[in-house]
């Protein structure tokens, strides 16, 4: 899950400082620029290419700070005499998971790991008694796929790994890494937290900016600045230092995500789990320079679910063998079957979700026009033109060619435009079959115009979006996404732009 928010988090390039806190589990942490965040109530994950994965959890625990200090003292004995402390039933508390079930699950599994170097050290972070672990470990990662893979993820695959191996009939891809971590457990106020910090060798991984064509204006947007180790020391030891403890509160107080562009904040259910990027991108505005667009822009974005959504699509394919870890060779294997992953109860496990993107373009030239002023300046006119060209392009664009894939039901939309700003409203029932195939690129090959297998997974969400401009060459737009089991939710209790 980590990695996948990562890549998806990855059009981030220059994110601002962002200060997140839990009340909750009673710990906070500023989050300098050039990392996106993968959070939720009791946790926090800083990701960047340069400098590697950082991140603090409560650790499920009944514990006191007094007795883990006590067994500080006993471990550093422990360690002197070569045991290794994680296989100590006496402080076995260390392995356990944080407060979400499903990210203990994967601990779980992830824990059965025999990594090819282990140390252990006692210490101190920011003045507190810690426990460090440093670990090395080989991964091999193993893809199966019910039916081969198409050309286009194929070559995705070769140009983004050249060391990933592909059988001859296309249905198994494979490739290693080794994973390098730095762990320190450390209490306070009688809470057990750990800290984190890891990165894969990127000389056994390569970056996710080769699977674009280097002339591509995407290619702007999604090159990152190469991993460097002395970036990932320097980050470990700034997460350390900066970390924050004090006594929770048990509250439900949404979780708050600042947005700077509209001076307002998304408030994520307290239950939820996210993904958040601030950015600004100074020489690119949509993949085209400065030069050629004629400014620049900032922009932040936030995903966000349900963290019990997140758990029961894990529960269903660990439960089911669709994934499977083991220790086998002394290195930690992780196979992924999609043949065992039961992808109709998948997809009927969704709950809801929601996604915003707020974006504002800065003018290189003070005297240019506003990106939205030609819709502004006749709003009569921009409401009829808009009304009727997004309703022709859903129907008569979208629905045309791939009306076996992709159905509206219910369509609504309506446009409100005045001389300083403008709403779109769009509503919908969704309904999507999927192919066997698509998750193996064959589907793309087909381009969405046709059903090419038998089999077919449905997929009926209702979809839920606003889109907002102004003069001030501000956008945001609004998705939210839900099964009609979810009674549904308002937006503006999320946020508020108007």
């Amino acid at each position: 899950m980590v990695l996948a928010a990562a890549v998806v988090l990855s059009l981030s390039t220059n994110a601002l400082a962002f200060e997140y806190t839990s009340d909750s589990s009673g710990f906070k942490v500023n989050i300098p620029d050039k990392y996106q965040v993968i959070g939720a109530k009791d946790m926090v994950i800083a990701a960047s290419t340069q400098a590697g994965y950082h991140g603090i959890v409560e650790v499920k625990a009944n514990l006191s700070t007094a007795k883990f200090n006590s067994d500080i003292k006993s471990m550093n004995t422990a360690i002197k005499a070569g045991e290794n402390i994680l296989e100590i039933g006496e402080y076995s508390y260390l392995n356990g998971a944080n407060k979400y079930d499903g990210f203990g699950k994967m601990r779980t599994l992830l824990g059965t790991a025999n990594p090819e170097k282990l140390t252990y050290k006692v210490t101190k972070v920011n003045n507190i008694p810690a426990l460090e672990v440093k670990k090395i470990s080989k991964i091999n990662y193993e893809t199966l796929y019910p039916v081969p893979i198409g050309d286009k993820m194929r070559s995705a695959i070769e140009e983004s790994n050249p060391n990933a191996t592909i059988s001859p009939d296309g249905k198994q891809v494979q490739f290693e890494l080794e994973l390098i971590e730095n762990i320190y457990y450390v209490s306070q106020n009688d809470k057990l937290y750990k800290l984190f910090s890891f990165y894969m060798d990127p000389g056994k991984s390569k970056e996710i900016e080769k699977i674009v064509e280097p002339k591509s204006d995407l290619y702007k947007i999604l090159k990152q600045a190469e991993f460097k180790i002395n970036e990932f020391n320097k980050a470990s030891k700034y997460f350390n230092k900066n970390v924050e403890f004090y006594p929770s509160k048990d509250n439900n107080k949404p979780l708050a995500l600042p947005n700077d562009i509209f001076g307002t904040t998304y408030n994520i259910p307290n239950d939820w789990m996210y993904g958040f990027v601030i950015d600004k991108v100074s020489d690119t505005f949509m993949g085209v320079s400065e030069k050629e667009s004629g400014g620049s822009a900032d922009f932040n974005v936030v995903m966000a679910l349900p963290y019990s959504t997140f758990e029961e699509a894990l529960k269903i394919q660990t439960d089911t063998g669709g994934i499977v870890i083991n220790t086998e060779n002394k290195q930690l294997n992780v196979v992924t079957d999609l043949s065992k992953i039961n992808i109709q109860k998948l997809l009927d496990s969704y709950t809801e979700t929601f996604l915003a993107v707020s974006g504002k373009f800065i003018p290189k030239n003070k005297e240019q026009k506003g990106l939205f002023d030609s819709f502004l300046d006749n709003p009569a006119q921009s409401g009829i033109f808009l009304d009727y060209n997004i309703k022709n392009f859903f129907e008569k664009v979208i629905l045309t060619k791939n009306n076996e894939v992709l159905k509206l039901e219910n369509f609504k939309n309506k446009t409100y435009v005045n001389e300083y700003n403008g709403i779109i409203n769009l509503n919908f029932d969704l309904i999507i079959n999927l192919p066997e195939n698509f998750m193996t690129g064959n589907f793309i090959d087909e381009n969405f115009k046709k059903l090419s297998t038998e089999k077919v997974y449905n997929f009926k969400p209702t979809i839920e979006s606003e889109i907002y401009f102004d003069r001030e060459s501000r956008m945001n737009i609004l998705l939210y996404g839900r099964s009609k089991k979810v009674p549904k939710r308002d937006l503006n209790t999320i946020i508020n732009i108007k």
